[in-house]
């Protein structure tokens, strides 16, 4: 539910309290508030910290952590860490991963 609330402030642009929800969310073990504490990371520029909070959410599974991870590495040029990612997305059953790890370089797998 605090991620939820969170959520909602985020989208409502109220980005501090945002925070302080996915915060006490993630305090309780909510891989998805990781996550989303590292988009506010990343929407205010903090690149860093936006991989360290998505890193952290991709230890326990959680997947649009590892999704963004490999975006990430990929906007950065660092080929061999976005195939990483894309990779364990792909082994972890997603359809669209595995389109992507068989056509790298191209955004979301075969088009048609």
């Amino acid at each position: 539910a605090m991620n939820n609330v969170g959520h909602v402030d985020m989208e409502a642009g109220e980005v501090d309290s945002a925070r302080s929800w996915f915060a006490k969310a993630a305090g309780e073990g909510d891989v998805i508030a990781l996550s989303n504490l590292g988009l506010l990371a990343r929407d205010a520029g903090d690149h860093e910290a936006a991989k360290c909070w998505w890193r952290l959410a991709s230890k326990d599974g959680e997947i649009h952590a590892i999704r963004l991870l490999a975006e990430a590495a990929e906007i950065e040029g660092d080929s061999d860490e976005a195939q990483s990612n894309w990779m364990q997305g792909a082994q972890r059953g997603d359809a669209v991963w595995r389109r992507r790890t068989a056509h790298p370089g191209r955004p979301w797998g075969p088009r048609g």
